[in-house]
């Protein structure tokens, strides 16, 4: 009697059969274990030998009939099962003219873009349809500096092509410019007619006719004008539109004389002389009020002699030429203004104050009361002024012959200095000597020691110096006949380190003053929060986008006064989850220096029953210590319920990152710092909760429980025997360790395309570019970073 052998369970399709308007990624799946999946997409019927090995999910990017067959040692092949795709594509999205088409009057670089991510663009000018093989494919802004016609078209893979964009360009020849500019002018001009359009000529008339293609003359070199002209210019160029047409007035007549030195207000008699720009112009001047003119006033010869005030007005003519306007200048002789010596401030002593005039032979009177001085009132000044209290001194120079000089103030104020104490305030180890001093000769200082502020009246006059064999604090001011009080000066002393908590390091150096158990905080990263990101399709390398796991992380590691480990703070933060896949996470120490049974763990999330913890909280049939964190990210990153994942898609509601917290306490007393080696901690994710299937970062090893078979499967290389692991064939890794906050890829974004050199550094095992992750110019492609919605 005949045995029918167990058949193949039949394949099935996810998603299955239906019509779609985007590609699609189906897996097939099969319910009997171990069972091998070939699959066809020509119409054909698959069998254990034709058709396509499954080894991943299959995109369907165009209609077709996907069928399959499983089959397994000692059993009947599956029957075929089949699925039917109707994939309906959209356009891609028409070209976009920036700037848009119409008359410009300078050439114009014209970008084109397509709303269609990453779609193709060919574009022409010479009249002619675009195709997707036909016409210049577009990299850079289409240059224009004539009329043109522009089309263009935009097609991508997988997309129907875009409708034609047209839009027609119009160049304007740029104005003709003129240098100088038009005006009034007292000499003769050179003028030049520059056009900024290349290639363009210029025609100009100073007739008054207007200049065209047709009249006028053709510009070739700089024109002379000396006399008053309207000059009128205009440029063209073939297949361009004409310029509009410039115009501009030159008019000539003498410069205006020039006073030198200019008028104003002196302290010694001046020599002033005329000029003008006009060549061979003659210049005639008045000193009397009166204007002068090409016939009336003195005829300039020489320089004019000014001893006392004076306005002198001035014209210039020339045959030929307008007469300038009239220069005018009144210069006023006074007295230099006496000047203070030393100037006007806080002293802490009597000044003796000196005044001098820069005008030879001046008198000065100053006084002392408030009123002004004059040449005939105050008191006359023959030596230094002895100020011996706070004083206003006000001054002024007088000669016979020369206006008073302006009055002019300076205040003195005497404050006594501010007590200063020897050696300087502070924490010292020893008894002190204190002296106390101030800058101010002869003044008294009061000092106290009961925290109340001493007075002129109040306090210890200090003599001597003060012994300080405990902690103090002094206050002094110092007092003067005559002068204002100083401000109080204070100094405090302490005498030896204090140790509130006693466990023998300095309250300035103890970062928990309060706490003998704890001393000093070690972080790491010691800058700031750390990123982790995964893939977690290992060991196939799935969409690269780096995002299936985001977690930034810190440790902050607390030791005693004797440098031996109290605890380890742990602060994972869940800012993203683009996978389906249910994973967990956890981190492993560098080695099992300190064993798991020193250890005491809590603040972990466990909600599934695939984790077996030691009774200390760290987990069971580990070689080395090593710490679960949680064993389900869909447990605590809730999806918004929209799009794919969690924070990968900027179209997608923003979900609050989740901040995970776990203590670990260590036996006191037993171990080091250097015992943890916390910055070659071991992260890993568990894929879907199978806890045999592990992804480290680059070269790191698996842990006691991750299955070995998996290495060196499907798309992972690792060689455990040359300490080899978890890299591509191109040594890209599944993992990545960033020791600062890491701007991860949008769901579907390549993490090679959107961080331009991260492909160099991988393959170059480091060396080159180890800066990739960072915001710099030409690093990244920003469209491809995810960016929150706002």
């Amino acid at each position: 009697m005949s045995v029918m052998a167990a058949r193949v369970a039949k394949p099935t399709f996810s998603p299955g059969s239906g019509t779609y308007n985007s590609a699609k990624t189906v897996y097939i799946l099969c319910s009997t274990y171990g069972a091998t999946i070939r699959y066809t997409t020509d119409g054909t019927n698959p069998t254990s030998s034709h058709g396509t090995l499954y080894t991943g999910p299959v995109t369907v990017e165009a209609s077709l009939t996907l069928k399959a067959i499983a089959y397994r040692s000692n059993y009947a092949n599956s029957y075929v099962g089949s699925a039917t795709y109707v994939i309906n594509l959209p356009p891609a999205g028409a070209p976009v003219f920036s700037p848009g088409p119409g008359g410009y009057g300078s050439p114009q670089a014209v970008q084109i873009t397509s709303s269609t991510s990453e779609a193709s663009i060919r574009y022409t000018i010479d009249g002619s349809t675009p195709t997707t093989s036909g016409g210049i494919l577009y990299t850079d802004p289409v240059e224009i500096d004539q009329n043109v016609t522009l089309k263009a078209i935009a097609y991508k893979g997988g997309l129907t092509n875009s409708g034609i964009t047209s839009g027609l360009y119009t160049i304007r020849v740029a104005t003709p410019a003129m240098n100088p500019e038009p005006g009034t002018f007292t000499e003769a001009q050179s003028v030049t007619l520059s056009c900024a359009t290349s290639g363009a000529i210029i025609k100009y008339s100073l007739d008054g006719t207007m200049p065209s293609q047709a009249y006028g003359t053709v510009y070739s070199g700089p024109l002379t004008l000396n006399a008053n002209s309207t000059l009128k210019a205009m440029a063209y160029k073939s297949g361009m539109i004409d310029s509009d047409v410039v115009s501009g007035t030159f008019s000539f007549s003498c410069a205006a004389p020039v006073f030198e030195p200019a008028a104003g207000v002196f302290s010694t008699a001046t020599s002033v002389t005329l000029s003008t720009a006009t060549s061979g112009a003659s210049i005639r001047y008045t000193t009397d009020g009166t204007a002068p003119g090409a016939s009336s006033g003195t005829v300039y010869q020489e320089p004019i002699e000014i001893a006392q005030n004076k306005t002198i007005r001035a014209i210039a003519y020339k045959s030929g030429l307008s007469a300038s306007s009239i220069s005018e200048g009144s210069f006023v002789i006074q007295c230099a203004a006496p000047v203070f010596s030393p100037a006007a401030g806080t002293f802490a002593n009597v000044q003796e104050i000196a005044l001098t005039s820069l005008t030879p032979s001046s008198g000065i009177r100053y006084t002392t009361d408030g009123t002004d001085p004059s040449a005939s009132a105050g008191l006359l000044y023959n030596g230094s002024i002895s100020v011996n209290a706070t004083s206003v001194l006000k001054a002024v120079a007088y000669k016979e012959g020369m206006g008073d000089s302006p009055v002019v103030a300076a205040g003195y104020t005497l404050r006594c200095a501010v007590p200063a104490f020897t050696p300087d305030p502070g924490t010292h180890e020893r008894p002190q000597q204190v002296q106390i001093s101030t800058e101010t000769v002869g003044a008294t200082i009061r000092y106290t020691t009961n925290g109340e502020d001493p007075t002129p009246e109040t306090g210890t006059v200090y003599t001597q110096a003060l012994a300080v064999n405990a902690d103090a604090t002094f206050k002094a001011i110092a007092v003067k006949s005559g002068f204002t009080n100083s401000d109080i000066g204070t100094g405090s002393y302490i005498i030896g380190l204090p140790d509130r908590d006693g466990d023998g390091i300095p309250d300035i150096e103890d970062d928990y003053p309060d706490d003998s158990l704890r001393a000093l905080t070690n972080n790491y990263p010691a800058a700031g929060p750390g990123t982790l990101a995964f893939e977690d399709l290992w060991p196939a390398q799935g969409d690269y986008d780096m995002n299936d796991l985001v977690i930034d992380y810190q440790f902050k590691t607390v030791t005693n006064a004797s440098n031996f480990l109290v605890e380890t703070l742990v602060t994972i933060v869940l800012r993203a989850s683009g996978a389906s896949l249910k994973s967990g996470f956890g981190f492993q120490f560098a080695s099992g220096t300190i064993p798991s049974a020193a250890m005491k763990v809590t603040g972990h999330q466990l909600t599934n029953a695939y984790i077996t913890l030691n009774e200390n909280g760290t987990e069971a049939g580990q070689e080395i210590p090593t710490i679960i964190v949680f064993d389900n990210v869909f447990d605590i990153l809730k999806s918004p319920g929209t799009g794919s994942g969690v924070n990968t898609d900027p179209n997608s509601p923003y979900v609050e990152p989740v901040t995970i917290s776990v203590t670990i306490t260590y036996t006191p007393d037993t171990y080091t710092d250097e015992n943890l080696n916390i910055e070659e901690f071991n992260p890993f994710l568990i894929v879907n909760m199978q806890r045999g299937r592990e992804v480290h970062l680059l070269d790191y090893k698996p842990t006691s429980l991750a299955d070995p078979k998996l290495l060196g499967t499907s798309g992972d290389y690792s060689k455990p025997s040359e300490n080899k692991y978890y890299h591509t064939a191109s040594n890209l890794p599944w993992a990545l360790n960033i020791c600062e906050s890491f701007d991860y890829p949008k769901e579907k974004a390549l993490l090679i395309k959107a961080y331009l050199h991260f492909a160099a550094w991988a393959q170059s095992g480091g060396t080159e570019y180890p800066d990739w992750y960072r915001n710099i110019a030409g690093y990244r492609d920003p469209e491809m970073i995810y960016q929150k919605r706002e």
